[in-house]
């Protein structure tokens, strides 16, 4: 289902049009096979697309270390729209058709994953060894696959759904429709308000980058706008290159600074989770290196506060850095309390004093905690 709509005010950005992402291909069940660059023979990557609440890239790397020999590296993460990012481990350990070998994993690279079509993509890499680009080419194809390079590759049924939802905030109401049928997918966002909202232009993001600019025109009295996302692509609509079905569709009032008396951000804008009322947990899971190690993840909305907090124990006694989608958010202390090895970091929106600002969502975001260059304990947070 489409989450709720959210309102807040943004200073007018300088970028304006109906794309926003590099690469146009969503990332689609349709780009699972092996995948090469043609100008670096014997190595590759296999790519599949996998989940079931949500949808995952498994990625394995086959290429060399610096020293020629071979290694493997594994990857998973969310997609996340058109592009996917991963944290490769390599692994070792087992020599071959050795019984109850212990599998070794340690982080390699920081991966960026995305395509240019079918047939075409690239994988950015960062690692201790090298950094760069790599141009991807498709090797293999599935048996009875047909790939169009949008998102109707994900649907396998000619049945038709269609979903419609509408809130309310700041006084404009905002309406979505998301629509399904044989080979093609809709998505519609309708903006409405009183006259005096006429003129007023807003930026609609969704899955955190900006997908169209509206303006609120005179409709019967009152004010209206609307914009529309088709795959394939529709003259008149702009491409349809994510999946709206739970993502926050979020409008910021872009013309801010030209109003009579200006405006300010408020503190629940660049792209802090909406106020609200849950209490969502999800435990961390430790690399091999700190299997006595435990924590997890908390999200709590309030009715006008958010708050998200990081917490480990038995771990080594140091300073930890916590990531969310790939970002260093804050450094987590860890010190002997009690007895035990513990370190907790809160972040707050609106901030407390103290805690770092809540300005990010990690709803949907790998979140990570290293120490130093290694990987400690990462999670997939919930939805």
């Amino acid at each position: 289902m489409i989450r709720k709509v959210l309102i807040t005010s943004a200073i007018t950005s300088a970028m304006f049009g109906s794309s926003f992402h590099a690469y146009a291909a969503p990332i689609t069940a349709s780009m699972t096979g092996a995948w090469y660059d043609p100008s670096r023979s014997g190595q590759g990557i296999q790519i599949q697309i996998v989940g079931s609440a949500q949808k995952e890239v498994l990625l394995n790397w086959y290429t060399f270390d610096a020293a020629g020999n071979p290694i493997w590296l594994v990857a998973q993460a969310p997609v996340q729209a058109d592009v996917v990012r991963l944290t490769a481990l390599k692994v070792t350990g087992p020599t071959f058709m050795q019984q109850n070998a212990p599998v070794n994993r340690t982080q390699f690279a920081e991966l960026e994953l995305s395509f240019d079509d079918c047939n075409k993509g690239r994988m950015r890499y960062t690692s201790a060894i090298g950094s760069g680009e790599l141009p991807l080419t498709r090797l293999s194809n599935t048996f009875g696959n047909t790939c169009t390079g949008t998102l109707v590759d994900d649907r396998r049924t000619s049945d038709t759904l269609e979903t419609n939802q509408t809130a309310i905030s700041a006084g404009i109401s905002v309406s979505t429709r998301y629509r399904e049928e044989a080979g093609k997918i809709r998505f519609k966002v309708t903006a409405r308000g009183s006259a005096a909202t006429i003129g007023n232009r807003y930026q609609v993001w969704i899955l955190g980058a900006q997908r169209a600019e509206i303006q609120l025109l005179a409709s019967g009295g009152e004010s209206e706008a609307e914009v529309e996302f088709a795959s394939p692509a529709e003259p008149g609509k702009l491409p349809l290159t994510f999946d709206p079905r739970s993502a926050v569709v979020e409008l910021r009032l872009a013309n801010v600074g030209t109003q009579p008396g200006g405006g300010t951000t408020p503190v629940n804008a660049n792209n802090a989770p909406p106020f609200g009322n849950s209490d969502q947990k999800v435990l961390l899971q430790f690399s091999p290196a700190f299997r006595n190690g435990s924590g997890d993840a908390q999200l709590e909305r309030f009715a006008n506060k958010v708050n998200f907090d990081v917490e480990i124990e038995d771990v080594p006694i140091g300073v930890y850095s916590v990531q969310v989608a790939g970002i260093h958010r804050g450094n987590l202390l860890v010190s002997m309390q009690n007895g035990r090895n513990k370190g907790e970091l809160e972040f707050s929106n609106p901030q407390d004093a103290g805690k770092p600002l809540l300005n990010f969502d990690p709803r949907g975001q790998l979140v990570q905690v290293k120490l130093g260059t290694e990987l400690v304990a990462s999670v997939t947070f919930v939805n």
